[in-house]
Order: structure tokens, then sequence, then C-alpha cells
């Protein structure tokens, strides 16, 4: 921020969806909604990645204040899960969310007949290809609007999007051998008692540092509209709708290659669960 000011410069800052987790409500966050409006105060010390969530809405808060009091141009994107890239192979962020979850699923053997509460049912996971990300930051920013503005860099669908659950079918028909537990305390003891048998090594590349996100199953996250990205996207390219990634078997089966080229797990037939 004091570049910005010395150089008069913009700000794109890469923020994140998570400014929005714990909110109860119904309707989506809009992207005119800035942070301070979304939540007077938040927690640092409880649930997963509330610090991290935390220090993005400060800065948030931070960059609202700058924009407001100096004049900076700001472009602020929440993003979802970052994925592999789309065009290029075994490329894959060890130590994420996902890849630590798909990790422990195939390497255990084990997932839950749902990762969600019955009222989250058909719950959608929400996550791009860092290429598009990186593209969409790039495009966005490198116009230099006036004003502060929130883009949130998500796929956006609520309906017909893919859950954790339909990721791990799509799992199991690559070839991976997998036992769904109806109880869902019972995966998570079966579940850590597996991964805290592998090598000092896989544990840490395991999700067992993380398990606490899965000890309870999940509930239904807050909706993010991204209305603006896709307006914005759509005028920087001369009227065209914007075609946003979706996850798919084929992505799945991708990240799965993706991670098996990194030696995170083997090939479907030489599967350690299998």
């Amino acid at each position: 921020m004091r570049l910005a000011l010395r150089g008069q410069a913009s700000v794109g800052f890469v923020s994140t969806i998570g400014v929005a987790a714990g909110l109860d409500r119904s309707t989506p966050v809009r992207e005119d909604e800035d942070a301070a409006s979304l939540w007077q105060a938040r927690p640092v010390d409880s649930g997963y990645a509330v610090g991290y969530s935390t220090s993005k809405w400060a800065d948030e808060v931070l960059l609202r204040d700058l924009e407001a009091r100096a004049g900076v141009p700001v472009a602020v994107f929440r993003c979802s899960m970052i994925l592999p890239p789309a065009g290029h192979v075994g490329q894959v962020n060890a130590g994420d969310l996902l890849t630590r979850l798909l990790h422990g699923v195939v390497l255990t053997g084990l997932a839950p007949r749902s990762f969600y509460a019955p009222g989250a049912a058909g719950s959608a996971f929400d996550g791009l290809p860092v290429d598009f990300v990186a593209r969409c930051i790039a495009a966005i920013t490198l116009e230099r609007l006036p004003g502060y503005r929130i883009y949130h860099v998500v796929e956006g669908r609520r309906e017909g999007g893919v859950s954790l659950d339909r990721m791990v079918d799509w799992v199991e028909k690559a070839g991976y051998a997998l036992r769904r537990v109806d109880d869902h305390a019972a995966w998570v003891r079966l579940f850590r008692e597996r991964l805290s048998a592998l090598p000092p090594s896989e544990q840490q590349r395991s999700p067992l540092p993380i398990l606490q996100r899965w000890e309870q199953p999940l509930g239904r996250e807050v909706a993010l509209d991204n209305r603006e990205l896709r307006a914005r996207l759509a005028a920087l390219s001369g009227g065209e709708p914007p075609e946003i990634p979706a996850i798919d078997a084929l992505s799945v089966q991708q990240y799965l290659r993706n991670m098996v080229y990194q030696g995170l797990i083997g090939h479907p037939g030489f599967s350690r669960a299998a």
C-alpha cells in the first residue's frame, strides 16, 4: 500500500472466499459487499484456517480504507480453491486441502458415505485451474479501473455443481479401490488409524495434520455471486461471455494423474489400498 501511494499505482489483491466462511445466510455474497460489511470482527484462533481467512479479511478492510482516503484504485480477487493448471500435466499443490484429502482417500482406501450433513446434501465444491485464475487477475488488474472493486473468482454454480462425494465417485471410477463407511464418526476413526500407520513422510503429506476439517460432516457453504467477474471478462474479450472451467470427471482424472506424476499416489492397478 505504501508503494502504491508513492508510485501512484493501483493495487490488485489476491484474497479468498474464506472471508465469507461462517456467514449464516441463504443469499449469495455479492461482489459489492466489502469485508467490513460482511463482518465487524472475525476470530483468529478457532476452526480450520481461520487465521488465514481473517488475515485476508483484515487486508481487505485496510485496502478499502486506502481507496477511500487516498483514491488508490483497488481490485480485490476473492478466489475459491486454486486447482492445478488445465494446460500443463504433472503439476499439483501437494500441501493444499484437496490434494491432501485425495491422497488420504486413495492411500487408505476409505471414504465416508457422504462428507456432508443431511441438510447440506448436494453442496458444491468450488475450484478453478490456476492458469485461468492467473489470466483473470492479470487482465483485470492491468486494466486499472478507478475505485474499489471486488471480483469473486469462482465457478459460481450452486445447482449442478460437483460435490466432494461426486469427486470420490470419480476417484473410484478411475480404478482406485474404495470402501464407503456409512457412519461418519466411524470413518473418521478408521481414517485416522490408517493415516497414523503411514510412514512419517506420508503422514506429513496426508490429511492427518488437518483432519479436524472433516471430523464433523460439512455444512452448506455460503454461495458467492460472480456476476461482476463475468461481466468484466466479457468486456475484456469484446463482449463474448467467458467460459469458466467446471470440475468434471476428466479434470479429476487429470488431478489424479498429476498426483501419480509427483509420486503422491500410485497408479490405480498398483494402489496400496487395492
